[in-house]
């Protein structure tokens, strides 16, 4: 079991007495004797057997720290096995204002709720904060907590004074992370102002906003440091899932614009290729924020490049300001055929699913990628196939292929794709049949894996 990913313990069986095995600390090579009135054994003063042994040494004492170490493991064994449910949530014992202290919560919501919005209003978890005295953990304070729900909780120093907060984090709201600070005027811990955070993770205080229009997995999430500044609670600065800050600033500025027509597009590029992707990222997130991309055609200004490096941060994804194959894929994702809109048309497409011999109810997409920019369908192929045809012609030469090198093509014929893998392939082939060594489907290759009676592309059926 992990504790506050410092310690490890396990509980063993060596000469019939039960003992705590710590690793990681220094006490990694002896056998710590914990004696607790909960495991029902106590010393005459009621303080914790200190006692330490190995095979071959004498006993002597556990220093303070390692005391502490002790009780932090051993108290959690305890709590679980004496004092919390299985479904109970709880903090490993730490050492607080009020001592070593260890939280909890349990549920006393309805039971099989499992929608957050039936939980509003409700008292639906208890908080209790348990603090270690004499020789075992007892109840100190209780609190109901309302709108809980699936709650974590912890305990982290979250105010950068030296003394740890209680942290209770529900996953059904927004600004779900409450606080609970040790007042030691009262001796006692109280409720802290909101935090506005959404999550608590890594040592980190977070606030994390989605983009929901039209959909919150198109425009993705930010993600902003919860700080404390003395009295309140208040967000900071962007950061990414390891806690670093980010800029998304874009500092260049387009004199003039450079045709290109391969990925990776960088601001102040231009052409059809740059054209393809505003149009995909217009239909498919269109501006969020203050990242614009409506006003744009076939150039990538620095306005262009500020939404790409927003959009890339907000789906974690590597944050520069270029287009490269893995944007398209992202994008692409959340592409929806419209063939009422004349949508099909602007990638090249083919049909997924007909619903009749005559009408096609769906499209696939084939995106740009840094092999093919851009493809050829079936019905523009002429000999010789290449690389980024598609179509039923090269399914039928892949399926040919087979025969040759076992390998199987688990695509359909109307998505059959000529890859840098199957150009490959074909190249091996025609080295083994004495056939030039293109990489290329001529007439020659074409006859010798489909035969010539097969018709060829480009509707040429050989006599």
């Amino acid at each position: 079991m992990k504790i506050n990913n410092l310690t490890e313990f396990d509980r063993s069986e060596r000469r019939g007495k039960k003992v705590f095995m710590t690793k990681g600390s220094l006490l990694g090579t002896v056998l710590v004797s914990v004696v607790l009135a909960a495991c029902g054994a106590g010393n005459s003063t009621g303080e914790i057997n200190q006692s330490i042994s190995t095979d071959n040494a004498p006993a002597t004492s556990v220093p303070t720290e390692d005391r502490e170490e002790l009780i932090r493991a051993t108290g959690l064994w305890e709590l679980t096995k004496r004092d919390l449910a299985p479904e109970d949530s709880h903090s490993v014992p730490t050492k607080t204002a009020a001592g070593i202290s260890v939280a909890s919560v349990a549920r006393i919501g309805a039971e099989g709720i499992d929608d957050c919005g039936a939980l509003q209003g409700q008292e639906t978890a208890t908080l209790t904060i348990r603090r270690f005295v004499g020789d075992s953990f007892e109840v100190g304070t209780t609190m109901n907590l309302v709108d809980v729900f699936s709650p974590e909780v912890s305990i982290a120093d979250v105010t950068g004074d030296g003394s740890p907060e209680i942290l209770v984090t529900s996953w059904c709201y927004a600004g779900n992370v409450r606080a609970f600070g040790f007042d030691a005027a009262r001796g006692d811990w109280t409720e802290m102002p909101p935090t506005g955070a959404s999550n608590f993770e890594k040592g980190i205080l977070t606030s994390i906003s989605k983009d929901c229009q039209p959909y919150c997995a198109e425009g993705g999430y930010e993600t902003q440091k919860v700080e404390w500044n003395g009295s309140a609670f208040k967000t900071t600065d962007l950061i990414d899932a390891n806690g670093n800050i980010v800029d998304l600033s874009v500092t260049e500025t387009c004199a003039k614009f450079r045709p290109r027509k391969v990925l990776p597009l960088s601001v102040c590029d231009r052409g059809p290729l740059a054209e393809k992707f505003i149009t995909l990222a217009q239909r498919t997130v269109g501006d969020f924020g203050e990242a614009t991309i409506s006003t744009a055609s076939d150039r990538i200004t620095p306005a262009v490049a500020k939404w790409i490096k927003e959009y890339k941060y907000r789906h974690q994804l590597e944050i520069t300001a270029v287009v490269d194959q893995k944007l398209f894929e992202t994008l692409g994702n959340y592409w929806g055929s419209d063939t009422s809109e004349g949508y099909e048309e602007l990638f090249d497409s083919y049909c997924d699913f007909r619903e009749s011999s005559y009408e096609c109810s769906s499209y696939k997409y084939l995106f740009p990628t840094d092999q093919c920019p851009d493809y050829r369908p079936a019905y523009d192929q002429v000999l010789p196939l290449k690389k980024c045809d598609f179509g039923p012609w090269v399914g039928m030469a892949k399926d040919a292929l087979f025969d040759f090198d076992g390998i199987a093509s688990e695509e359909g014929w109307p998505s059959a794709l000529f890859d840098t893998e199957f150009k490959d392939r074909i190249k091996a082939y025609q080295q083994a049949r004495g056939l030039e060594v293109d990489g290329l489907i001529g007439t020659n290759t074409w006859n010798a894996l489909v035969g010539v009676e097969g018709e060829r592309p480009g509707g040429i059926i050989p006599h």
